[in-house]
């Protein structure tokens, strides 16, 4: 499988005019091929520059993953021409990129060095998710609905449990705008759009504009398999098995959770997984005992009972 369609004509940047990594990704973009021959491919292409990339034009070739039809397995041609088998599309299309910029640099596109904001890497880069769900009323966005994978490289290293609301926020910010740098949807008002992190909660984002403290960059990585997604993006209610969010009334752990929602103590993803991760038969075997009270009469108001036994009923 061949990996690699250079533009021959392309002119090599001196040194100074080479690129840096964050650059390079800056002026690639995935383009799914489709299936042809039972294989389904997806390409890296890389632009020579910004406006090359606005016009479509000077665009090549450098990675590339397939897969064989009904396969699990991707496979990535390395530089020396070996098949690399990765589980998923997501990390598949990580390695070739890190190929991609291997092969740059070797024909003189980008520079060895990295820049000074990829020198100091005191954080780490987390894995954050956009779900996509709606009915395509336009042409272009028919095949639109499904879940995307953003890489968010942090400042400092990130503990999911301490992230702060404007934190989250920030993060989810980023998300969407490479999201949506990268993935054009022609009538938004046909999806809902919602940014999850590696764990699976929702993360929200209400301002346009937020400080930018905690997220270096983001980089979009293209569609995964709903397999490859947090559990609590895709779970069903361990009570009655309808897929999360359903209605507050549609079975009795779903209830629970809108009432301690209403209580307004605990933030909606800690009720998220509150309700995923429910051990339903140790709360139905709390209930049971409420319900052989409930029948034993012990939760009947005293006075109505005293009152119907004086009178004879």
């Amino acid at each position: 499988m061949e990996t690699q369609q250079q533009n021959t004509a392309a002119t090599v940047p001196s040194d100074e005019a080479k690129l840096t990594r964050t650059q390079a990704i800056a002026q690639m973009i995935w383009v799914d091929l489709g299936q042809t021959n039972n294989i389904q491919t997806h390409a890296l292409k890389f632009y020579e520059s910004v406006s090359c990339m606005e016009s479509k034009t000077g665009e090549m070739r450098y990675g590339t993953v397939w897969r064989y039809a009904g396969e699990k397995i991707w496979r990535v041609e390395t530089l020396d021409g070996v098949s690399l088998r990765c589980e998923g599309l997501a990390s598949a299309k990580v390695s070739a990129l890190d190929l991609a910029i291997a092969r740059l640099e070797r024909d003189g596109y980008v520079q060895c060095i990295p820049d000074e904001a990829e020198k100091v890497d005191e954080g780490e880069v987390i894995r954050c998710f956009v779900r996509v769900i709606g009915e395509a009323t336009d042409p272009d966005d028919v095949g639109i609905e499904g879940i995307y994978l953003v890489e968010v490289h942090t400042t400092r290293h990130l503990d999911l449990e301490l992230v702060t609301e404007l934190e989250r926020e920030e993060i989810a910010n980023a998300v969407l705008n490479e999201f949506h740098e990268r993935q054009g949807i022609e009538v938004l008002d046909d999806f809902n759009i919602s940014v999850h992190l590696s764990d699976g909660s929702a993360i929200e984002n209400d301002r346009d504009e937020v400080d930018r403290q905690l997220v270096r960059k983001a980089d979009y990585c293209g569609m995964i398999s709903e397999s490859e997604s947090p559990v609590l993006m895709r779970f069903r209610c361990p009570n009655c098995g309808e897929t999360s969010p359903h209605e507050d009334d549609a079975c009795i752990l779903n209830a629970f959770i809108g009432l301690l929602r209403d209580r307004g103590i605990h933030k909606e993803h800690q009720l998220e997984k509150l309700h995923a991760y429910c051990d339903v038969s140790r709360l139905w075997d709390t209930l049971n005992g409420v319900l052989d009270d409930l029948g034993n009469g012990h939760y009947m108001d005293r006075q109505v009972v005293e009152d119907s036994s004086s009178s004879g009923d």
